[in-house]
Order: C-alpha cells, then structure tokens, then sequence
C-alpha cells in the first residue's frame, strides 16, 4: 500500500507544500494528536491531502474483494 500512495503524482504534488509538510510532522510529534487532526481537518489542503490518500486507499481496497 505504501508504494501505491508514494507513487500517487497527486499526493507528491501536495506534499510540495510546506504549510501541510509542517502539519503532518506536528501531528506526528502530537501529545494530542485526536484534538490536532480534529483542527488540521479545518485546513482546506489538509483535508485535501486526506481525501486523495482516502481515495487511493479505497482504490486499492476494491481491487483486493473476492476475485
């Protein structure tokens, strides 16, 4: 799965920005870290950065059903 997100052009685009760089490191670092996603889901490109990884992980999810 890592591979499938590290290779998504759309999140490598947002992960150019230095704005949501600097969220993720401070929710990685969090004491807090429910409370902080609840205020980094405020952010517009961090909510973004959030939907394309969930769509990439639904995308994903779906191929593995019952084949």
């Amino acid at each position: 799965m890592n591979s499938v997100l590290g290779q998504s052009k759309e999140v490598l685009d947002l992960l150019t920005n230095p704005h949501l760089r600097t969220m993720i490191k401070a929710l990685d670092r969090s004491l807090t870290p429910a409370d902080d996603m609840q205020k980094a889901m405020m952010e517009p490109i961090f909510v973004q950065f959030v939907d394309q990884l969930l769509l990439i992980v639904e995308n994903k999810d779906d191929t593995l059903e019952f084949h």
